[in-house]
């Protein structure tokens, strides 16, 4: 199931509004260079570069803002990239823990892999924390929503969140279907070509906080999601602070 990977390599990640400091951005770029071997390059998709280290590739978000995690789509958008470049997105509040060389080698005639959402058993869907995917593959996932954008087909609403306590969760109506964020967008883009267990990585690699990692890092896991709450800064778990760095 592993293959050589050939071709370049780019890491994503993205940095919109105030949730997150430069620093978990400067963090996820060194966990990514300790972790990683194959030669590649690290990107921040931002509207704030002000303390980036130098490192950092920055690529400026332009108007119009979709709100919180909707920035995501444009990592599939036409141009981001050439075709054929392997981009690798990691949200900024993960924790790598493992090898990185594994998930760009395994199989890689796959032009888009994800993590199955931990949260949605009976009604599964991609958790978008962790996503490798072929540049110039599937520019529909960023083309329809921009274009439904512009036409003023889809209605944005501002939800209250629970996690965070504040009325900054934003979703998306069209006509009768809600999209509670990014994840189900992609995931309806893309289903219909392949279920998503055949576009998973295998289990274990990539594991949630809540779920898997309060007692300690599961064996063998990759990253660790920090979806909701707690994140990284906020648990006391050594191997957190091991790796978190």
């Amino acid at each position: 199931m592993h293959g050589k990977h050939n071709g370049p390599l780019m890491v994503f990640c993205v940095k919109s509004g105030a949730k997150y400091p430069a620093d978990y951005a400067n963090r996820l770029h060194r966990m990514v260079s300790r972790n990683l071997s194959a030669p590649h390059t690290f990107h921040c998709l931002t509207d704030d570069a002000r303390g980036l280290d130098p490192g950092i590739a920055v690529h400026p978000l332009t108007p119009p803002d979709p709100g919180t995690c909707w920035n995501k789509l444009r990592v599939f958008e036409r141009g981001l990239a050439p075709g054929g470049t392997t981009l690798l997105y990691l949200d900024l509040d993960v924790v790598v823990t493992g090898r990185l060389d594994d998930l760009i080698s395994f199989r890689p005639e796959i032009d888009f892999l994800g993590q199955p959402d931990w949260n949605r058993p009976l009604w599964p869907q991609f958790n978008s924390s962790v996503m490798r995917l072929t540049a110039g593959t599937h520019p529909e996932v960023a083309d329809l929503f921009g274009t439904l954008m512009r036409d003023g087909r889809l209605r944005r609403r501002d939800e209250w969140d629970g996690t965070t306590l504040s009325r900054d969760k934003v979703v998306y109506w069209r006509g009768w279907r809600r999209f509670g964020g990014d994840q189900e967008w992609i995931t309806a883009s893309l289903r219909p070509r392949q279920s998503i267990r055949s576009r998973a990585f295998p289990p274990g690699w990539i594991v949630s906080y809540k779920k898997h990692g309060r007692g300690g890092l599961p064996p063998g896991a990759k990253i660790v999601v920090f979806h909701g709450s707690p994140k990284p800064h906020e648990v006391a778990d050594n191997y957190v602070h091991d790796h978190w760095r």
